[in-house]
């Protein structure tokens, strides 16, 4: 009976080692997700704080643009960037890569 006892005693150990191995194990597999999803959002964040600035950046452009003073500056902007116009005594360069 003694023997027995003894055994069961180990078989409980052994039992309570591996589940306390297993609960380690999820744990450490949680924290390691959390922290590749907290690095994730965190550029997630960055690109969309890079996105905003350069949005406020297009608006204050544009308000700036629409005071009257203002008005010359922006039809020149346009007429050069998307139209490809240029001053009659202008010469426009366009540099190309070696590579290409």
């Amino acid at each position: 009976m003694m023997l027995s006892k003894q055994k069961s005693k180990k078989g409980d150990v052994v039992l309570s080692f591996f589940v306390f191995g297993f609960i380690m194990a999820i744990a450490f597999f949680l924290y390691i997700s959390n922290l590749t999803e907290h690095a994730n959002k965190i550029a997630e964040l960055e690109k969309i704080e890079s996105e905003l600035l350069a949005i406020e950046q297009a608006n204050e452009r544009l308000e700036r643009y629409t005071l009257e003073e203002n008005r010359a500056e922006y039809i020149e902007e346009i007429a050069r960037t998307r139209l490809n116009l240029a001053h009659p005594q202008e010469r426009i360069f366009h540099i190309v890569p070696a590579g290409e």
